[in-house]
């Protein structure tokens, strides 16, 4: 894998760090492609929305990423190099918490919550594309011992909690990249489709949740359990997505 883009003079730049970043331009571009026929008081206001709710996202997801080190007893996780500060990130507490979020700053802004939600919903699936490879040159988040034949097995040189490094693994980080951009597309379909306000946020809410359900399988975990951190927020997400879309469907029916 390739954690350090480059090293020069003191200054170090982690590949994850600049995938992360690259998946903000893209999730802004794919904002501003999606707000370009509202108005500018719209497009103000979404722009705004959605630069508030990206750094409860962003605290939440470091946060939650940190918390389930502790967990799952993973020590290695945080360190004093400045870098780990802004380090990977674990998107289910940072999604939660950034939906806690965008009520009140709805109602700040005098937004409608649901639809200013699926406006940008398309833009955290681009992001999540490029997070997910940058765990993957980061070497983290990676999967569990495949075996040898398995055409698109991957070794990754240092697994600081699991003795049995060096050895083939499935590359979990490249399905769930591969699962934001199946949702993205979607997305970025069903837009113009919609049958309601809050439609798209939970197709994507959906979708993930029963993709990243199955993916998690794969997925290496020093604490083994019968399901996972990360699909326990699956099993929960996909309930609550389905009760509001069957609400919300039910609701647009009747008018």
């Amino acid at each position: 894998m390739y954690p350090i883009l480059f090293d020069f003079a003191n200054i170090t730049v982690k590949t994850y760090h600049v995938m992360m970043f690259l998946g903000i331009i893209a999730g802004f571009i794919t904002l501003h492609f999606n707000l370009r026929k509202t108005n500018a008081k719209n497009y103000k206001n979404t722009l705004l929305f959605a630069a508030l709710i990206f750094i409860p996202f962003i605290f939440a997801a470091r946060a939650g990423y940190l918390l389930e080190c502790m967990i799952a007893k993973r020590p290695f996780c945080v360190s004093g190099a400045w870098y780990d500060i802004v380090g990977p990130v674990s998107l289910w507490w940072g999604l939660v918490f950034a939906v806690l979020c965008a009520f009140p700053v709805a109602r700040l802004l005098k937004t409608d919550v649901w639809d200013t939600a699926d406006v940008f919903s398309p833009s955290i699936a681009i992001g999540g594309v490029f997070i997910r490879i940058g765990c993957f040159f980061n070497g983290c988040c990676f999967g569990t011992v495949c075996p040898d034949a398995f055409p698109f097995a991957v070794v990754f040189p240092i697994v600081p909690y699991d003795p049995s490094a060096e050895v083939f693994r499935y590359p979990v980080q490249l399905y769930s990249s591969l699962a934001w951009l199946f949702i993205f597309i979607v997305l970025m379909l069903r837009e113009k489709k919609r049958f309601f306000k809050g439609e798209i946020i939970l197709d994507m809410a959906f979708l993930f949740s029963f993709l990243n359900f199955f993916i998690e399988f794969y997925r290496y975990h020093i604490v083994k359990s019968m399901f996972s951190i990360s699909q326990i927020f699956s099993i929960m997400i996909m309930i609550i997505s389905l009760f509001l879309y069957y609400y919300f469907l039910k609701k647009h029916t009747k008018h």
